[in-house]
């Protein structure tokens, strides 16, 4: 089987960039604070953040239930998006080695590689960030624990409510971190200046109010 071959190619160019972000993240080059505002900044102009209200929150759940099965809240975007390539690329060589015969006597057949590391990649990344938030609290903490973060403030990044929102809010570091949240009473729109009052270890939600200040 021909290693630079597109159906391997495929699989080869995310699990590099996986491992170029792994050794990105060890060198400092950048930060993830710089790095999970950006993603985010990308997400919301692409369409899916721009609700304004409580009429819009309904629309934002299914998106806010995608970002945590992957994982994101638990660890940083940057840690989630490392997760992604490296187990698509990662499930899709494997798939390929298995399939070398079938794939050298007819190409498509790569296509179940994909459809194996595409899969993969989603339904692991959650359990694999959970894991690293559980035993390697130092890659989403930023040095604060999550029950330091009360008394933080920050801005919605979804519309919240009193079931669920999505924040960002500076630790005392100076870094920002996304958090799952909800408010206390009513609905705050998108945007809304908020700080953190509570924090619920049992459901991994933080409590949010109207920045007065």
């Amino acid at each position: 089987m021909d290693f630079l071959a597109w159906y391997n190619l495929i699989f080869l160019i995310p699990l590099a960039t996986g491992v170029l972000l792994i050794f990105g993240s060890m060198a400092g080059i950048g930060s993830d604070a710089d790095t999970d505002a950006d993603a985010d900044h990308d997400v919301n102009n692409g369409g899916i953040g721009h609700e304004v209200g409580h009429d819009h929150n309904d629309e934002s759940r299914p998106f806010l239930s995608v970002l945590s099965a992957l994982g994101v809240g638990k660890v940083p975007l940057s840690i989630v998006l490392m997760i992604l390539f490296l187990l698509f690329g990662g499930i899709g060589m494997m798939a390929n080695f298995l399939m070398a015969g079938f794939i050298a006597v007819f190409e498509p057949f790569a296509f179940v590689s994909v459809a194996a590391g595409f899969f993969g990649a989603i339904f692991l990344s959650g359990p694999l960030a959970r894991l690293l938030n559980r035993y390697m609290p130092s890659t989403e903490t930023y040095g604060d624990t999550k029950g330091q973060m009360v008394g933080k403030t920050g801005t919605l990044e979804l519309a919240a409510d009193e079931e669920r929102g999505w924040a960002q809010v500076r630790d005392s570091s100076g870094s920002i971190r996304q958090i799952k949240c909800r408010t206390g009473g009513g609905t705050l729109a998108k945007g809304t200046e908020i700080v953190v009052v509570r924090y619920d270890s049992r459901t991994d939600l933080y409590t949010v109010a109207k920045n007065e200040l």
